[in-house]
């Protein structure tokens, strides 16, 4: 279950990763305020990523003792960045079709 968990956790990062990655692609391109609104915008995913970060860092020192509680916590910290991602794209589409 660990590692499931574990694997998840990195597949999620990854993807919040690539997505910062994007976004620096496209601070690079941008000039003036849109540029602004990309670098806060990738402000917020890289606090995503630390969430995911600490929450896998929760994962490998849980015990059976307390893996109940930690496993509870990842479940709604992964569904909360997964969400918060998906609006930070949103907006970033919008941003860049404008």
């Amino acid at each position: 279950m660990k590692e499931t968990t574990s694997f998840q956790l990195q597949q999620l990062q990854k993807d919040v990763e690539e997505r910062m990655e994007y976004l620096d692609e496209q601070i690079e391109k941008a000039t003036g305020e849109l540029e602004e609104q990309l670098k806060e915008v990738r402000s917020e995913l890289k606090k995503q990523r630390d969430v995911v970060e600490k929450e896998m860092e929760r994962v490998k020192a849980a015990t059976l003792d307390t893996w109940d509680q930690v496993i509870s916590n990842v479940n709604k910290h992964y569904q909360e960045v997964r969400g918060k991602t998906n609006e930070i794209s949103k907006k970033v589409r919008e941003m860049l079709d404008d």
